[in-house]
């Protein structure tokens, strides 16, 4: 075939302006004819900007500059999109030389543009246009927006996506106004390595901040740098033999330990390093990193060691106590300083999970079953509650497998059962246990039928609270004891019992979802006992009641309430006290004390405990002498009424002494050591009283208040009569003669008063006051 032939075959597969604008290019040169030809097609096909352009590049080829530029403004007519004016412009200044209109559409694609990468090809195209000045424009602007190194690398990529290697080496090198530091110029370097693959520009970087190093991680930095770059072994040696000069805290011997053995693999190097940094080194993490690199990598066991007791000292918890035991067992295999951590680990600890967790790791790294069975036991001893128990227990069966701990468990865990759904819980439990111990049952006999089974399950069904818990007892006894159809016929008929009085229990649920506070609990419990006699439901109630209690202001009638329920409803004589004895450390006055000790008293019939609560109220009291005189005469009279105990109300009464200030005070004081018997401190207090009197009037009512008490008469009349002697002024003997007819109704001793005091008054200013007085007061009494 011709070439001739071979033109036209091609044109005949033309089907795009593209393809006859191509075509007609190749063969202008030989067939300028068959060129015309074929671009005069690919005109008529133009539709795109691009599709103009290259027509246009044909006509070039022609050497038609005229068409070629009718063709270009065509092009401009069709654009629409920024890059197809920039497209437009950069054949203006290409293909026709007009640099000037070259320009102004690439500025106006540039205004329209936002991305780098676009504005980056714009600078290209206006280069090529020979729009220098709007080039140099572009790429200022785009230097401009290059934050990091990454982003000059990325438009670098581009430029050399695009076979420009010159310009994007120019805009890289702008790049390096953003080395301010030894790690950003290591990444430099990196990058320029990547792009350029030029050993040279690598080392003129990295050697032109060589001088900047001051700190050991920036010479190893630089020497990481030269080692994956270059393979500079020689410089390797000398940056870190500069960083060894440099190094004074532990976190820089520890950057040197890590440069020695990543670059040379000098493990003695590397170990001096670690020995130096560790006595600095804090933080847990790199302490781990430190002690297994010195495990595996340096082979240090020693070393590794040293580092693992300092880790220890930094461990503050369970969790990270016992990953140290096995980190220590995995990296060093030192089985006795594991088994000397895991005994501090054991002293210390008292949580349940954190005992159980301990339990694991004996069992999983040394085997070690009764020691693991014994801290089993420890956690026991700090369980209390059915969950944590619950925990326990089925932790204890995988960890030893160890029937009589499972007992121990078992039992406390029994105990703290409330209900009956936690109560199937743990006959379950139990039964899953006997299976795994004893074997599957077999030969038909119930994997449950023992004497623990049958009492977990005669427990449940005594605490059955609800409708569904009663069907869950029945079905399990009519399972695991088919047997015993005595027991199955009893629930049967406690379910048709429970089922006819289903409607009650459904109100008194109702109202137990509504109650809000502990009282109406306490009612509802009561209600309970009374109408259904069930004391499991009442003691649920109760329960709940305390709960809500718990959470408010002590209301100590509130509790009497409970207490009486429990004592006497449930007749559950230690919970009633459990409760009572919770209460003092909330109360705070004597008086909130003094209910206390009638609740003891009088609901639980607990003298001894109303002793006690007494007791440890005054003996504080007269310790910290901080009560006031009323609280303590308050506390005196109940600690006599009460216990009758002179000793502590002689104690009591001499710090009340010390405190005494007015009448009440002193007469309180005597009356109660008189109706103890303590007739000396008596007699003392009274005639403080007696001192304390300044005026008529205090005599009286000195005497009012004596007149009331346990003293005589004849005691409380001669207490009066010290009036005569204390009263100096007239009037005021006066006034107190006027008593004795008043309050004592002696008008004989009056009189004889009078008679004395008429002598003072019986003349002068006060003549006519006494008279009266004497008048009134005797007449009709003589």
């Amino acid at each position: 075939m011709s070439e001739q032939e071979n033109i036209e075959a091609l044109a005949q597969q033309c089907q795009s302006a593209e393809e006859y604008a191509m075509l007609a290019t190749k063969i202008a040169a030989t067939d300028a004819e068959h060129a015309r030809t074929l671009l005069k097609e690919a005109e008529l096909q133009s539709q795109f900007p691009a599709d103009y352009i290259r027509t246009a590049k044909g006509y070039i080829a022609l050497a038609d500059s005229a068409y070629a530029s009718d063709l270009i403004e065509q092009a401009e007519e069709a654009c629409f999109e920024a890059m197809e004016y920039a497209a437009v412009g950069q054949a203006w200044g290409e293909l026709l030389g007009n640099s000037d209109k070259a320009a102004v559409l690439l500025q106006q694609a540039a205004s329209e543009v936002q991305s780098m990468p676009e504005r980056l090809l714009l600078a290209q195209m206006a280069a090529a246009s020979g729009a220098d000045e709007l080039a140099q424009s572009l790429y200022t602007q785009i230097e401009k927006s290059c934050e990091s190194i990454e982003d000059y690398a990325a438009l670098a990529s581009t430029l050399l996506d695009s076979e420009n290697p010159s310009a994007a080496q120019k805009l890289f090198a702008s790049a390096g106004k953003l080395c301010d530091d030894i790690a950003s110029t290591v990444l430099y370097a990196k990058t320029a390595a990547n792009l350029f693959h030029d050993p040279k520009q690598q080392r003129s970087i990295l050697e032109e901040v060589e001088a900047d190093c001051q700190f050991p991680k920036e010479f190893v930095q630089l020497a990481t740098a030269y080692y994956q770059l270059l393979g500079d072994t020689a410089k390797v040696d000398e940056l870190l033999e500069q960083g060894t000069e440099f190094a004074f805290s532990g976190a820089e011997y520890l950057d040197l330990a890590n440069g020695y053995l990543q670059l040379k693999e000098d493990k003695s190097a590397a170990g001096d390093a670690y020995k130096k940094a560790l006595p600095e080194i804090t933080d847990r993490k790199q302490l781990q990193e430190m002690a297994k690199t010195a495990s595996h990598d340096l082979e240090d066991r020693d070393l590794a060691k040293a580092i693992y007791r300092k880790l220890e000292q930094r461990s503050q918890n369970t969790t990270e106590r016992l990953a140290l035991a096995q980190s220590i067992l995995d990296d060093i295999d030192d089985k006795d300083y594991a088994v000397d951590l895991y005994q501090r680990i054991e002293e210390e600890l008292t949580t349940p999970r954190d005992l159980t967790d301990l339990a694991v790791s004996l069992m999983k790294n040394l085997g070690d079953r009764d020691r693991a069975i014994g801290v089993v036991h420890k956690a026991l001893d700090h369980s209390d509650s059915f969950q944590v128990l619950r925990s326990l227990f089925d932790n204890a069966v995988k960890i030893v497998n160890d029937e009589k701990t499972s007992q121990l468990i078992l039992d406390k865990w029994r105990n703290a059962a409330e209900s009956t759904a936690e109560l199937l819980i743990i006959y379950q439990s139990q039964g899953e246990v006997h299976e795994v111990q004893k074997g599957e049952a077999q030969n038909g006999v119930a994997k449950n039928d023992s004497k623990q089974g049958r009492s977990i399950l005669l427990a449940a069904e005594e605490r059955v609270a609800s409708l569904g818990e009663m069907k869950n007892v029945v079905k399990v006894v009519a399972e695991d004891f088919p047997e015993d159809t005595a027991w199955q016929q009893r629930l049967v008929d406690k379910l048709q019992r429970r089922q006819a009085n289903q409607s009650t229990y459904t109100t008194f649920q109702d109202q137990e979802r509504k109650a809000t506070q502990g009282l109406q609990l306490i009612r509802l419990a009561r209600a309970v006992m009374q109408q259904l006699g069930d004391e499991y439901y009442s003691r649920k109630l109760l329960n709940a009641a305390h709960a809500t209690l718990l959470e408010q202001p002590v209301d100590l009638y509130v509790y009497e309430q409970l207490l009486s329920s429990i004592a006497h409803d449930l007749n559950d004589r230690e919970w009633a006290l459990d409760v009572l004895q919770g209460l003092p450390q909330r109360c705070v006055s004597l008086s909130q004390i003094n209910q206390l000790t009638d609740m003891a008293l009088q609901i639980l019939g607990d003298r001894e405990l109303a002793h006690q609560l007494l007791c440890d109220y005054a003996e504080k009291s007269v310790s910290t002498k901080q009560r006031s005189i009323q609280e303590l005469l308050q506390l005196a009279s109940i600690v006599w009424q009460k216990l009758q105990n002179p000793v502590w109300l002689e104690q009591l009464l001499r710090t009340a002494s010390d405190k005494a200030t007015t009448l009440f005070d002193w007469v309180t004081i005597g009356e109660l050591a008189h109706q103890a018997g303590l007739q000396e401190f008596a007699t003392k207090a009274y005639d403080q009283a007696a001192i304390g009197c300044q005026n008529a009037n205090q005599f009286r009512q000195f005497y009012t208040i004596l007149r009331s008490s346990s003293l005589s008469p004849a005691t409380t009349r001669h207490y009066y009569a010290l009036g005569a002697q204390a009263l100096s002024s007239p009037k005021e003997r006066l006034r107190w003669i006027e008593g004795i007819i008043d309050i004592v109704a002696d008008s004989k001793w009056a009189h004889d008063e009078y008679q004395k005091l008429a002598p003072e008054l019986a003349t002068g200013p006060a003549a006519k006051l006494f008279y009266n007085s004497r008048r009134y007061r005797l007449q009709g009494r003589s």
